[in-house]
């Protein structure tokens, strides 16, 4: 397997801004729950570093959070996912800015859940979206990025499932990276 570090549109893969990665190591949380979602989270790990340099700024690093905190505000979700529930993938790289939701106003909006699939929404989860504005299929994994006033952006969650795609009352729920972090440096080095 490889990754594609760069792209923008999935039919341009060849485009001098894509570079492409072998992947050395994969890993998924020992604890991974598909049937609850806990632990929804992998690691991967390329062969060589990621040459950022000479990328015209379609590549770059992020931060990761500096506590536990809950987040609050806004944050931006990207991906190639469905651009509406049951739709097609899109080829264009897709973004959209959420408001993200108090955890007790997610786990009692999943209380009565129309799709019954989801569980629970634990301190490990970030929920986030709005009436048309959410991740959807094939997102799962994208980032869940808030930016401070100053322009630093930070990795807050990792799309993880939700019910449907930006329904009323149901937002999208993520991975909170910040109940992670230590785990991701014990996996990866």
């Amino acid at each position: 397997y490889e990754v594609l570090v760069g792209l923008h549109k999935l039919s341009r893969e060849r485009d001098s801004t894509v570079k492409k990665y072998k992947i050395s190591k994969l890993v998924i949380h020992d604890k991974y729950d598909d049937d609850t979602f806990n632990n929804d989270i992998a690691l991967l790990k390329t062969k060589e570093p990621i040459d950022i340099s000479g990328s015209k700024g379609y590549i770059n690093t992020i931060c990761l959070p500096k506590n536990k905190d809950d987040p609050t505000g806004y944050a931006t979700v990207i991906g190639w996912g469905h651009t509406r529930e049951n739709g097609k993938n899109s080829d264009t790289l897709k973004k959209v800015l959420v408001p993200l939701i108090d955890r007790d106003l997610c786990k009692s909006a999943y209380d009565d859940d129309p799709y019954d699939n989801i569980d629970e929404v634990t301190e490990t989860m970030i929920c986030a979206g709005i009436t048309g504005k959410d991740s959807c299929q094939n997102d799962s994994g994208g980032p869940l990025i808030q930016t401070d006033k100053n322009g630093v952006s930070t990795l807050i969650g990792v799309v993880s499932h939700g019910a449907g795609c930006g329904l009323k009352f149901y937002p999208g729920v993520y991975t909170k990276i910040s109940m992670y972090q230590n785990w991701m440096s014990k996996v990866m080095y």
